[in-house]
Order: structure tokens, then sequence, then C-alpha cells
């Protein structure tokens, strides 16, 4: 059977419009999702005090010179499989016979806790703190509770650290801790690169002060959809509870880029441009 010219053109053609039909529906498929984003209101983050001191410390960040000191004292350290040697903090793997196998750990090159630069609020006794690396690390990270003024931290152990990049996060409840209304307290993580010498640590650093909220706004906040108090939280001052709220939602529907979008707005109001940057990626944990 002979197919004519005219025949072929007219197939070509069809195939061709069905290409570009497909293409637009797409692009307006797209083009429709960013502006129901958009049409969201995004949360807006309400510091309690304006102009406040900035007493938050990015790991990689901040402390530009730690790091430089970290870098040259071996931020390439030494992984000790079959056995310790001196301060080394390796991850210790039993190895067979007596050898002892080195592997190159290297440091994440950004750690932050999710605050505010200035002490943020909570409206919780028993917060959870969001936490961001930027890369895995196989040994501990040292975390460190005080309260301004007293001499004993109310926590001071070790946290396993993660195996990739991402949002963790810390509960207090699970340490028993509880703080103490009007009370200011001061958090930190911490990587030590070098155990004899400890100005090469790598800290990262918050404020953090429990506020308990007038009834009013307790009332407020019940009487809300969980869906929006983040919102709420976020107006009336309260970071931590804005942001762990807004996580579990995430954790919930991690494919939910209006929720995404607006923990990156949040995360840029107070300067984590770089976790806002990571925040298509996974959910804390």
């Amino acid at each position: 059977m002979k197919v004519d010219a005219f025949s072929k053109s007219y197939v070509a053609f069809g195939f061709l419009f069905v290409s570009l039909l497909a293409t637009c529906t797409l692009s307006q498929l797209y083009a429709a999702e960013q502006k129901a984003v958009a049409s969201e209101e995004m949360p807006v983050y309400n510091p309690p005090v304006k102009n406040a001191e900035v007493i938050r410390i990015i790991a990689g960040e901040a402390d530009k010179a730690n790091q430089e000191t970290a870098k040259s004292r071996g931020v390439m350290r030494s992984v000790t499989r079959g056995m310790v040697r001196g301060m080394t903090r390796g991850v210790v793997r039993k190895a067979s016979g007596d050898s002892a196998e080195a592997q190159e750990v290297f440091l994440p090159s950004r750690m932050s806790l999710i605050a505010p630069q200035h002490t943020g609020q909570t409206s919780n006794s028993q917060p959870v703190l969001l936490w961001y690396i930027s890369g895995p690390w196989p040994e501990k990270i040292e975390f460190r509770l005080n309260e301004i003024g007293v001499a004993e931290p109310l926590a001071d152990t070790d946290i396993a650290g993660p195996d990739k990049e991402g949002f963790c996060r810390i509960n207090l409840a699970d340490y028993k801790i509880s703080l103490k209304p009007g009370a200011e307290y001061e958090c930190f993580l911490t990587i030590a690169s070098d155990e004899e010498e400890r100005s090469a640590d790598f800290t990262a650093g918050a404020g953090i002060r429990y506020v308990k909220p007038s009834d009013e706004l307790s009332k407020r906040i019940t009487e809300t959809p969980k869906e929006k108090q983040y919102h709420i939280y976020a107006d009336q001052g309260y970071w931590y509870d804005a942001i762990d709220s807004l996580s579990q939602l995430i954790d919930v529907r991690p494919e939910d880029k209006t929720l995404r979008a607006h923990r990156a707005a949040l995360l840029n109001q107070v300067k984590l441009s770089a976790e806002a940057a990571y925040d298509g990626g996974g959910s804390a944990k």
C-alpha cells in the first residue's frame, strides 16, 4: 500500500500537534501549581523583641576562625577500626587480627540550630529543637543545654550523628528536661575535631526562653486547625512552636510544596538561607 507525501506530512503534523499540546498542558499545570503555592498566605515571624542581641552561632559560617583551625588540625580525621589510639574520637569497628585501618571523615561544611538570631521563645516547657547538618557525620555530636547564670548544665550528653544531610530533632522530653518560665537558656551542638585542642570545635548554638502564652492566645490556638497553628505561633513570636508544628505537618505530607515553601519562608526570615534552600529535600527526623 502506497502512502503519498501528503499523508506523511499529515501524520507528522499530527504528532507535532499532540507534542505541543502535551507541552502546553504540562506548562499550564506547573504554572497553576506555582500560583496555588503563591496564593497561600505566607507565615510571618514577628520577633518578641526588635533588634535584640544576636547570639546564634552557625558552625561553618559565623565561626570562620574556628572552622579554619579545625581544617588545619585535621578535618579529615581518622576513624580507627579495631582500636582507639590516644584521644581519637573515631567510630570503633571490630577488625580481624591486630590491624587497624584508617578511614577519612570529612567535617560537614555547616551545622545550625533552627532558631532565630536572637533568643527564641517557646510556649512549651519541653520543646522540640530542630537542627540542620550539611552532610553525614558517623561519630557522636555533643549536646549541651545551659540555663544562663547556673553553673551546672541541664544536659551534657552525646547524640548520634546523622547518616545524611538534613533536619534532625532533639526532644527535651526525652531527657526529662523542663524549662522554667522566664528563664533564658543556651543550647549547643559541637563536633570536637580535636579532643586535645578544643579551640578547633565545630559548634552551633542558639538561645531559648520558655514564655507561657496568655489564656487568650492558648484558646485561639486550640480553636485553630493544626494545619494553620504555625501561622499564629509565628505571628505571636513563638519561633520554636511555629517551626516544630510546621515540620510535623511536613513529616505527614512530605510532598506538600506549600508547606515546604512556608518553612523556607520562615527560615529565610531568620537568615537561614542555606537551610531554606535545602528544604526541597527530606523532612526532619
